[in-house]
């Protein structure tokens, strides 16, 4: 009897394994290969890139994705301390220097243009947590994050 309970066990167990994967699984790839946390929605790894992924989060009403330890570490008290900080992140320091929302210099001189997807993603973030807070008033603070700092 402690057999056949034996055997049956072993097949219970060998049923309930997951069989192997016919598709790989989404998850994020960087977007550029800039100095930022920020990465789109797509491509497909492997489950060790599933895992990298749950450490990810998505800003409000867009694909891009932030790591979420460091999103939650952002300071929520000020709104341009908010988006400043939120701005690093999605771009990252270097990117911010070198760049300007319109890729048009103070002087006249062409920059890099910021990536719009990233800053409306930004915006709607920024609102999302500061209700009252207009486009014009946040659209500044995402240009100035590090010259202000």
């Amino acid at each position: 009897m402690a057999a056949a309970m034996g055997e049956q066990l072993k097949r219970h167990l060998h049923a309930e394994r997951p069989a192997k994967l016919s598709k790989p699984l989404r998850t994020s790839t960087p977007v550029d290969g800039s100095d930022s946390d920020a990465t789109c929605a797509s491509g497909s790894e492997d489950l060790f890139a599933l895992k990298q992924k749950e450490k990810l989060m998505f800003l409000v009403n867009s694909t891009v994705q932030v790591r979420k330890r460091l999103f939650q570490r952002i300071s929520n008290k000020r709104m341009t301390l908010f988006t400043q900080d939120l701005a690093t992140l999605v771009f990252g320091r270097d990117t911010l220097a070198k760049s300007t929302l319109t890729g048009k210099g103070k002087k006249g001189d062409t920059k890099d243009q910021l990536d719009p997807v990233k800053v409306l993603a930004i915006i709607d973030t920024v609102r999302d947590k500061f209700p009252n807070a207009e486009v014009s008033e946040i659209r500044p603070c995402c240009a100035g994050s590090v010259t202000m700092r």
